[in-house]
């Protein structure tokens, strides 16, 4: 670069070294500044995709963990009314759990068209199961009414 203001002043003869000099680092100012703005654009999205999936896996492991709460085998030794409160339990778990992920979705642009179709699919099989999982509700909150009116 020296070289190239040493040959430009012996040509131009008019124009100072600083002046180039100058010229130079204001030149080497502005690329830098505007890779410096570059990266910190690419850093925030990054920043902010890695929020945004951790929103959604967060509602994804609570959903989960809403499902498997449901796995819990009936005992015939067991008075009915004692095993429906827990179902009714796991059943209001999973209604929010469905509610979170709704929120994740609502807050987050996913942009990879994979995780996409993932959760469209889990969106898809709630609809599906949404009319069952509501009778279940219903039928044991009115199991577990007639059984407390009984006592």
């Amino acid at each position: 670069m020296a070289y190239s203001l040493t040959a430009a002043r012996s040509v131009t003869g008019a124009i100072d070294a600083g002046d180039w000099l100058a010229f130079a680092g204001a030149l080497l100012g502005v690329v830098l500044a505007v890779g410096g703005a570059i990266f910190v654009e690419r850093w925030k999205k990054s920043t902010e995709l890695q929020a945004d999936l951790k929103l959604i896996e967060d509602a994804l492991v609570e959903l989960e963990q809403s499902l498997s709460s449901l796995d819990v085998p009936f005992d015939a030794d067991r008075r009915v009314a004692d095993q429906k409160q827990p179902v009714i339990h796991s059943l209001e778990r999973l209604e929010d759990a469905r509610a979170v992920l709704a929120f994740a979705r609502e807050q987050t642009k996913v942009t990879d068209i994979a995780l996409w179709r993932g959760l469209r699919s889990i969106e898809l099989d709630i609809d599906a199961r949404r009319q069952m999982l509501d009778q279940e509700k219903g039928s044991c909150w009115g199991a577990t009414l007639r059984v407390a009116c009984l006592k």
